[in-house]
């Protein structure tokens, strides 16, 4: 599936800006299932300063400075992208979560040891109380790990309402296990949680999702948005995501712009500011148009 996909982020602020110093983590990863056929980004005011780089994690991160007195700033990232999912294995072939935990236990497996981040709670995934029983109808000795992910990710779905306006980007996981709403980056964290607290290694990826307009209504332009899923390390058989917010595994509707611990670490734009006055407002417009297959 091809797509083009625009960005678009306008802070406006109450008062003069003297600097800006940022980081914007917007700019798409080339996986195996995922290249990018054209990318780019821009910033107005023009920055003073802007060098990408390749952050810990393997995400493009642009770090850019503005030294000139400015009342608004946008950012603007545009990409062409092919996405190509591969069908996953058959979750009842995969190996038994406790097997997956166990060798990421072993000190004698290199691969395991590079992955120990992702088995830690961290900035923004905690392992509350509680957090145990949420895994553990689905989690019986020698179930295949896939099935027993998707199970989780089921559950969460069920039992948990989306809600724009019950969470903030800070809302601790112990919140979102005992309001039981929230959105797609506190469901994310609440899966990782509870696959950590088994001893599995999960990250959170941040991205896009197409969304499609009721049959008989046009497509809004901008009307898209970014999402998040959970990503969980399943052995021989690597990397696997999954879904929770709409519990489904990712196909080629979901695009792939970085991933980390939690969010904390694939925020899409963060920073300092000198000046601005104590109210600032934020626009973001996200669109995903489907192109047609390339030409062969």
């Amino acid at each position: 599936m091809r797509y083009r996909l625009r960005h678009y982020t306008h802070y406006n602020y109450a008062e003069a800006v003297d600097q800006a110093h940022n980081q914007v983590r917007m700019m798409l990863r080339d996986v195996p299932y995922q290249r990018c056929i054209e990318r780019g980004i821009r910033v107005r005011p023009g920055p003073r300063y802007a060098k990408m780089h390749i952050d810990y994690f393997g995400n493009r991160v642009l770090y850019f400075e503005i030294d000139r007195e400015h009342r608004d700033a946008r950012i603007f990232a545009t990409h062409i992208v092919e996405v190509n999912r591969p069908p996953g294995p058959p979750p009842e072939q995969t190996a038994a979560w406790e097997h997956v935990a166990a060798r990421l236990h072993g000190l004698d497996d290199e691969q395991a040891r590079s992955l120990q981040m992702y088995r830690l709670p961290s900035q923004l995934v905690s392992m509350p109380e509680g957090i145990a029983e949420l895994s553990q109808p689905h989690f019986s000795t020698g179930r295949p790990i896939l099935e027993a992910v998707q199970a989780l990710s089921k559950s969460i779905f069920e039992n948990f309402k989306f809600n724009p306006k019950a969470t903030t980007i800070a809302t601790p996981v112990a919140d979102v296990l005992k309001q039981r709403q929230g959105v797609c980056q506190d469901f994310a964290h609440l899966m990782i949680a509870a696959l950590r607290q088994r001893g599995l290694a999960a990250r959170y990826v941040s991205g896009y999702i197409e969304t499609l307009p009721p049959p008989g209504k046009p497509r809004l332009v901008g009307a898209d948005a970014s999402h998040a899923w959970v990503s969980v390390w399943c052995g021989d058989d690597g990397w696997l995501d999954i879904d929770p917010t709409n519990n489904l595994t990712p196909g080629e509707n979901h695009i792939t712009t970085a991933w980390g611990r939690d969010y904390d670490d694939v925020i899409p734009l963060n920073g300092v500011i000198f000046g601005g006055g104590d109210e600032s407002s934020l626009t973001v417009r996200v669109d995903v148009e489907r192109l047609p297959p390339a030409a062969s």
